[in-house]
């Protein structure tokens, strides 16, 4: 994160403006208060209220659009507002507080040429991850004498050609490498993070351009099977005349990992990369995938963001999911009118199709497709309506966690338009072979 946008979470005194029904100008009487960073996803304004009378004794509080305030550290913006509380004082020994709390922060604006809380552009930076986009920001050599020792270090960081997809809406999602300098020649500091950035030629809300930006980050995060947060960004917001440069951005949504998430411990061999699963339009699928379908794409990203539940929870939705996304498809395609393989068992429910959708590779995977869909469709049906069922825990979260990449196969199938992710994931283990053992170990045990 910059240090501008730094220096302001630490905590900064100034004069603040809340935009309500209409823009509130620097002319018109500010509130003083003290901003900072309460929580890792909370930023909170504290203003005095020097009318503690104006809202009707407190009955109601609105909530503003967005707040501009002008700090010692500069200019900033406040939006995704998510609380307004008061604090009434009587008497001379106290004083009335508003505590405003958002979400988002953007430092250095021209306040003054605000127009609106919409915005123009949004980017987040992600480090460590240039290999799954297939980007290289920065490149080094060392130069050494005829005994071996180092004589020379050179980095070298260049602007590359941005790869872009138009999105629906009016948008457009582009990837980059963005480097950035700062410090004294003998004391350089580089950074050269790769930039995702979403933006559209009309000013659009903040929700409109941060949406894109989430899906592709919960795509990165299971494909390094650990949450990836961005570690800096830039905004560009709806102003009355030309923006001298982009504004810094702090984003709780885009920067901050929730209690209980697992980050990822690794950033050098992703599941899939960004060329295997088919490039830039495979980016456009994806986005269109969970704009249309989020019932079958939240039990795959959600663990992610917001924490894995526990296995029988995790069996219950991702049955629900594979139901839907088998019933989505009943109609129009061969793979989801597949029945189940056995007439007098306890049925396969929609496991099986999904299983045959994704080729010969799973069966291999998992020893017996057939059985495993039996036993996992089978455990769903326990949990539902058998309130005797006493569970085992290691089987259901193996279960859950071979269901759950079976459902991501096959949704990134959809989005890459070949077999390549079910290849890649279950012909070729080498990043799921702990899973695939402790599948057929639990089969081997029952047998």
């Amino acid at each position: 994160m910059e240090d501008d946008v730094t220096s302001i979470l630490d905590g900064t005194i100034g004069w603040f403006w809340p935009w309500y029904e209409k823009p509130r100008r620097i002319s018109a009487e500010p509130e003083r208060g003290y901003i900072r960073l309460i929580a890792p996803d909370t930023v909170e304004l504290t203003a005095l209220d020097e009318d503690a009378f104006r809202d009707d004794g407190g009955e109601h509080i609105p909530r503003p659009r967005l707040i501009t305030g002008a700090t010692e550290r500069g200019g900033l913006l406040m939006l995704d507002v998510k609380g307004v509380g008061l604090k009434t004082r009587m008497g001379g020994s106290a004083a009335s507080v508003r505590h405003y709390r958002a979400r988002t922060l953007l430092a250095n604006a021209p306040i003054e040429d605000i127009r609106s809380e919409r915005l123009r552009s949004l980017s987040a930076h992600f480090f460590g991850i240039s290999r799954w986009f297939g980007l290289t920001g920065a490149r080094e050599s060392v130069s050494r004498d005829q005994e071996g020792r180092l004589t020379g270090f050179t980095v070298r960081v260049e602007s590359q050609p941005e790869a872009s997809i138009r999105i629906p809406g009016g948008r457009e999602v582009a990837i980059s490498p963005y480097w950035s300098t700062r410090g004294s020649a003998d004391r350089r500091t580089i950074n050269a993070p790769v930039e995702l950035e979403c933006r559209s030629a009309r000013p659009q809300s903040l929700w409109a351009l941060r949406q894109p930006l989430l899906r592709i980050q919960d795509l990165i995060s299971f494909c390094y099977e650990g949450s990836i947060t961005a570690e800096g960004g830039l905004a560009t917001p709806d102003l009355t005349k030309e923006a001298p440069e982009e504004l810094r951005l702090w984003d709780a949504w885009l920067m901050v990992t929730r209690p209980g998430v697992v980050q990822a411990a690794r950033k050098d061999f992703p599941l899939l990369t960004l060329q295997e699963l088919g490039g830039m339009p495979s980016l456009r699928r994806w986005l269109i995938l969970c704009s249309n379908h989020l019932r079958a794409v939240r039990p795959v990203i959600e663990p992610y963001r917001y924490g894995k539940a526990s296995p029988p929870v995790r069996i219950l939705e991702i049955a629900a999911a594979m139901e839907y996304w088998v019933a989505t498809h009943r109609r129009t395609t061969a793979w989801a009118k597949e029945s189940c393989c056995r007439r007098r068992g306890q049925g396969c429910g929609w496991a099986w199709p999904i299983a045959r959708s994704v080729g010969g590779s799973f069966d291999q995977w998992v020893g017996d497709s057939r059985e495993w869909s039996h036993r996992f469709w089978g455990t769903y049906n326990k949990l539902k309506h058998e309130p005797e069922y006493v569970f085992d825990e290691y089987e259901l979260a193996t279960l859950a966690e071979s269901a759950s990449l079976l459902l991501a196969v096959a949704l990134l199938c959809r989005v890459s338009r070949n077999k390549e992710p079910a290849r890649r994931l279950f012909a070729d283990t080498s990043a799921t072979w702990p899973l695939q053992r402790r599948v057929q170990n639990l089969f081997k045990d029952s047998n």
